[in-house]
Parts: structure tokens; C-alpha cells; sequence
């Protein structure tokens, strides 16, 4: 259980470092793409809080992909503070939590 808490820990650091950034593109689709990772990742913890041991190789990978689409995101929407406002608004409407 504590590798899975490292991990998710991972993962929110990954969100910590997409919504400080400031960032155009396809901000929405890519906002979609984050919004996905946040739905897994909360159905990742509902299933290691139900006790659901073999949640940790999925987690591994989803931390993997939340931090090549942090590195991703970061790079694409540096200085775009008009992408980082639409990411962020799809990422508070994401309805999965």
C-alpha cells in the first residue's frame, strides 16, 4: 500500500505541476486527454481503497502517462495562458469525481 501511495503521490504532482504552468493548440482535446487520466486514476483509488491488490502495476503505468503528458503539456503550452484556462475548465468539469 505505500508504493501505491508513492505512486498516486507521483501522479498529484503531475497535476500540481499542469495547473501552475501557464499554456493554445488544441488546449480542449488535450484538456480531455488530462481529464481521462484524472477518471483513472480515481477509479485506480476507489479500487485500492476497496483492498483490490493488483491495482500497483496499473498505477505504475498511469503515472508513467500522467507524467509524459505533464512533460508534454508543459513544453507545448509554456507561456499560453489562454490553453492553461480552457485544460483547467475541462479538468473542473471532468465528472468523474
Amino acid at each position: 500500500m505505500k508504493k501505491l501511495t508513492v505512486i498516486f503521490g507521483a501522479f498529484l504532482i503531475a497535476s500540481a505541476v499542469l495547473t501552475s504552468c501557464s499554456g493554445g493548440g488544441d488546449a480542449a482535446a488535450d484538456g480531455q486527454r488530462y481529464c481521462d487520466l484524472l477518471c483513472e486514476s480515481q477509479e485506480l483509488m476507489n479500487k485500492a481503497m476497496s483492498g483490490d491488490q493488483s491495482v500497483l502495476s496499473e498505477a505504475t503505468a498511469l503515472s508513467q502517462k500522467a507524467m509524459k503528458l505533464s512533460t508534454e503539456l508543459t513544453s507545448k503550452y509554456q507561456d499560453d495562458a489562454d490553453a492553461w484556462a480552457i485544460i483547467g475548465s475541462k479538468m473542473q468539469n471532468c465528472g468523474c469525481y
